[in-house]
């Protein structure tokens, strides 16, 4: 267990303790991003969790030219949603960077369509941010990286690499100083999480990967879709390449 988590080890029962009780009292107003392709009994889920337990927030959806049936869910969630289509898949990285615009929140959540959430999800996100103005970004899993920029292992708190880009919490005061998503360097998605948080890093802000397990990922849902449609490599070969030569100085050597 403490290869493949390094840092759950360290964690102890007071710092589970510390996050549960950072959760916010008074829900502050949050934005929250949605990227969908496919997938409807997932996207269902997602959604209906989010609804379901999430308090004070905007949903902002972006359709990357999903079929008829989940074309049509998203359609009759009404007002409810600010919904936008694109014909075509249009990857990870241009969606979220165009959503993220036109929300006004305090607080932007990033998270992915194979994902639910649990009730005091968003109110610890927002609330460790509130209460630790030194972290610039929480989300629920960090990562670790290897020597090609490849995340290699999972891990939590502290020290991680970066965190994991299917559910993540920023203010948006760290959106107007450092962006979201490189789209001049990086194409339709893989690595742009990571490239995200070793920006942070860099810029001397903190990143926290809560351990308390209030979002459950079932994990590359809509990727093992996307990799039956189209031929992905060479956007993993060139974000990889791009995110070795751009970080090779904090990578582990070998």
């Amino acid at each position: 267990m403490s290869r493949l988590f390094p840092y759950l080890p360290n964690q102890s029962l007071s710092a589970l303790q510390d996050e549960v009780s950072s959760a916010a009292t008074s829900p502050a107003k949050k934005d929250i991003l949605l990227v969908v392709h496919n997938q409807l009994d997932y996207v269902t889920a997602c959604v209906e969790s989010i609804q379901q337990h999430t308090k004070n927030y905007n949903l902002f959806i972006y359709d990357n030219g999903s079929d008829a049936s989940t074309r049509s869910y998203l359609k009759g969630l009404g007002d409810e949603v600010t919904l936008c289509r694109d014909e075509v898949n249009r990857g990870f990285i241009y969606p979220n960077n165009f959503l993220v615009q036109h929300g006004d929140a305090p607080y932007i959540i990033l998270i992915n369509s194979d994902v639910i959430v649990f009730d005091g999800w968003d109110l610890v996100l927002t609330g460790f941010l509130e209460q630790n103005p030194d972290v610039a970004q929480v989300g629920f899993l960090g990562g670790f990286l290897d020597s090609r920029a490849q995340g290699v292992r999972a891990g939590y708190g502290d020290g991680v690499d970066y965190i994991c880009g299917w559910c993540f919490c920023i203010p948006r005061s760290v959106y107007d100083e450092h962006g979201l998503f490189d789209e001049e360097n990086l194409e339709f998605a893989y690595g742009e999480d990571s490239d995200f948080s070793m920006r942070l890093r860099e810029a001397g802000r903190r990143i926290y990967a809560l351990q308390v397990p209030l979002a459950h990922h079932f994990g590359n849902k809509t990727v093992k879709e996307v990799m039956q449609e189209t031929n992905i490599t060479p956007y993993l070969t060139k974000n990889h390449e791009y995110l070795q030569r751009r970080w090779q100085k904090f990578l582990p050597s070998g």
